[in-house]
């Protein structure tokens, strides 16, 4: 669904930094609130199915790990609620603005999601 509705938004991210860092822009924290680190993700991969795959590093071969904005973006939304399973906890905003904290982006102001069939 998120392909169909916003295709020119779907982005690979590559390397464990940018991961990281990427899971953290969302405002996800541990249940803990402390940041994100890269062995928690790998931990969600094992038992959880986050949607990754784990680069390799051998002597011949470097390989990093690489996902996508849209496919973290869905694994995100795919428990009934973040408390459901304890996966994750999600940051509280600093300032919560009157027309929400999404970035200002003039190319989807236009754009609305299709309600599912």
């Amino acid at each position: 669904m998120l392909c169909d509705a916003l295709p020119d938004l779907d982005r690979a991210i590559i390397g464990r930094d940018r991961i990281v860092a990427h899971v953290r822009s969302l405002g996800i924290e541990r249940r803990n609130g402390q940041p994100i680190t890269w062995r928690q993700i790998l931990r969600w991969r094992t038992r959880y199915g986050f949607p990754i795959a784990h680069g390799m590093w051998t002597r011949r071969t470097k390989t990093p790990a690489v996902t996508t904005q849209h496919a973290i973006t869905a694994w995100l939304l795919s428990p009934f609620s973040t408390y459901e399973k304890h996966w994750y906890r999600v940051r509280k905003p600093d300032v919560v603005l009157r027309n929400g904290n999404a970035p200002d982006d003039p190319s989807s102001a236009g754009r609305m999601l299709e309600p599912a069939a």
